[in-house]
């Protein structure tokens, strides 16, 4: 987890967001899907939303240019270096190519414009490049406007994007600003596309007007920049999107009862259903009597629809987020969704986006955040712990944590988990505060090569409670991890809330990380889990020794597919080596070792034995 901190405002809270770099990152997978279908305008005087033909990426419709950047092809010679175009139409493949800019499809097919600083021939230098549109004459426009869409994660160091005008052909550039944002730039949000209006009110009359999407890298390699769906115009007069729908009550004036989403409940954990709209007035009147509802679906089947309170107004071009506490609760494991719908008493010419859907699942006793897939990686350091923020609804006992390690994770070090309530946050600095749950540290569980995961992997370490953990209703709790030496956790997902939070030995400070950390909650209907006799298995090679603690003598069990010279190291936590054994030429089947502990020190120990191509590694607990 890199040291550097930068600070970010989330829930009026200032926490520290880590950046992720390349060399400790891999794909990411976008978690919500928005509509791009917009009437927004009256008069348009240009449209485009960048469906063009032929193979993806591919060329710009006719009008729409960009500038060129250096592309290296991929490689580090320099000799097949050469320039081509930053903005190119892309798909939700082509732009993903890479592996780390994976824009959220939306509907099927749908293309875009988009700057992707990740696949060949990049990685290009895309520290300022821009996407311009054709002309338009606003000389008959009473209420001149751009509205599009944009995708824009800031993933891995990516910088800010903005919208400039010219009105003397291209010569010179002024920035249109995003009242949103203090410097006037873009908002960033991670797997989502956003519906931006921007007002070009100051150019009523001007014959020649052009605008371009400008988007900066920061100088080094970043994800991505893309844009649909552009229209400029007149305002319409009356016109409300509804940019998404979450699980989770956003209003909610605490941490907890709903407060944030989750990807899956466990069924003794769930709760009424709460919902948040996030809507937008996209129009050039304010909106009277805004009304949000939200129907919710068990698979197919409508359990409801459910009305939030009444907005009286929405100011012309601005957004509100309108939330529900349903009367429905989830009975059954199984997948579930949400669709939300907008509408006021005005009359909006076109309503097709007015909608969206979001979905979670109910589980049998996982309680996540994470979209199960490791995107980015965060390096924890010894001394360093890092997990989620779980809200309990029913007091419950639970089994212990699940955590996912990224390759990078020493292997023969330990990892350990523990629970903490927490309790606020502190006025001074900002920073959470935890109360450590007594009896809720876990077994100390050895890592091994094999449970490390690469790109889109979702293999789980389970770190058991001694005995159960019983947590209350009423109360959040961070279920968090630490290891004896270097760690790296996978984050899948959006931390929209800053619930994933890390704690950094080195300097005492916690920050919120920019995804959800892999770290779960599980209740004891799974199935269990021990640091006792343990199998592993490799390449259809398995081992595991009985007994297990030991103290004077363990017996190694293996079998083997065939016939082969097998041997024995053990090394202890550290990753030193012990002992080793040549155990010469076994036969098919199964074949033991009995293994003499009483010379070692009590502590874990790791054995491996290999035959040949073929190695698994299992550990000892000598006491």
């Amino acid at each position: 987890m890199s040291s550097v901190l930068m600070a970010q405002s989330i829930h009026s809270v200032q926490t520290h967001k880590r950046p992720t770099s390349r060399e400790e990152s891999a794909p990411m997978v976008p978690n919500r899907v928005e509509p791009t279908a917009h009437g927004d305008m009256r008069n348009v005087l240009l449209e485009e939303n960048f469906q063009t033909s032929g193979a993806t990426p591919g060329s710009l419709p006719t009008g729409w240019t960009t500038n060129d950047v250096a592309q290296t092809q991929g490689t580090t010679a320099t000799t097949d270096d050469d320039t081509g175009p930053a903005f190119k139409v892309h798909n939700s493949t082509s732009a993903n190519a890479g592996g780390y800019w994976p824009v959220a499809e939306v509907g099927s097919g749908n293309k875009f414009a988009g700057a992707n600083d990740d696949n060949v021939p990049c990685d290009c230098d895309m520290t300022e490049v821009n996407l311009e549109a054709p002309a338009v004459d606003f000389s008959a426009a009473t209420y001149p406007a751009i509205t599009f869409d944009i995708y824009h994660d800031g993933n891995f160091g990516g910088g800010d994007a903005w919208v400039e005008i010219s009105t003397d052909a291209g010569a010179t550039w002024t920035m249109i600003p995003n009242p949103a944002d203090v410097d006037g730039f873009l908002p960033i949000e991670e797997g989502n596309w956003q519906t931006i209006v921007l007002t070009l009110f100051d150019y009523s009359g001007v014959t020649d007007a052009r605008l371009r999407f400008v988007w900066s890298d920061n100088g080094s390699w970043a994800s991505g920049f893309a844009v649909d769906n552009v229209v400029i115009g007149d305002l319409e007069n009356n016109s409300l999107t509804l940019d998404k729908v979450v699980y989770g009550d956003w209003n909610n004036a605490t941490f907890g009862l709903g407060f944030w989403d989750y990807s899956q409940i466990p069924l003794s954990q769930v709760d009424v259903v709460r919902s948040t709209s996030v809507v937008t007035n996209t129009g050039y009147y304010a909106q009277p009597n805004v009304a949000v509802n939200f129907e919710v679906f068990k698979g197919a089947a409508s359990q409801g629809t459910f009305a939030a309170a009444v907005t009286p107004e929405l100011a012309s071009l601005t957004k509100d987020t309108i939330s529900v506490v349903t009367s429905y609760i989830p009975d059954a494991i199984g997948d579930y969704s949400i669709t939300a719908t907008v509408a006021s008493d005005s009359v909006e010419t076109d309503i097709t986006d007015n909608s969206a859907t979001t979905s979670f699942q109910v589980s049998d006793c996982t309680y996540a955040r994470d979209l199960n897939s490791a995107q980015a990686f965060y390096q924890l350091e010894s001394g360093d712990f890092a997990g989620n923020l779980f809200d309990i609804y029913n007091d419950e006992a639970f089994s212990s944590i699940h955590v996912a390690l990224g390759a990078g994770t020493v292997a023969g070090g330990t990892i350990t988990g523990a629970i903490y309530e927490f309790t606020g946050f502190d006025p001074a600095t900002g920073d959470p505060l935890f109360a450590f749950v007594d009896g809720s540290q876990t077994e100390e569980v050895t890592i091994f090569d094999t449970d490390l995961n690469a790109v889109n992997g979702n293999n789980f370490v389970c770190l058991p409670f001694t005995s159960p953990v019983t947590l209350n209703a009423g109360s959040v709790y961070l279920a968090a991890v630490a290891g004896t030496d270097v760690v790296r956790l996978p984050v899948s997902g959006s931390n929209v809330w800053a619930v994933s939070w890390a704690y950094t030995d080195a300097d005492g400070t916690y920050g919120a990380a920019s995804g959800v950390y892999m770290v779960r909650l599980v209740g004891q209907c799974a199935a269990g889990c021990s640091v006792g006799v343990e199998e592993m298995e490799s390449n259809d090679l398995t081992t595991f020794s009985m007994p297990n603690p030991a103290s004077v003598n363990t017996t190694i069990n293996f079998n083997l597919n065939g016939s082969s010279n097998v041997t024995l190291t053990v090394r202890d936590i550290t990753g030193k080596l012990v002992d080793s054994f040549n155990l010469g030429n076994r036969n098919a089947g199964n074949n033991t070792f009995n293994l003499n502990v009483s010379e070692y020190n009590a502590g874990v120990y790791t054995y491996t034995i290999t035959s040949g191509n073929a190695s698994a590694t299992s550990k000892i607990v000598v006491e």
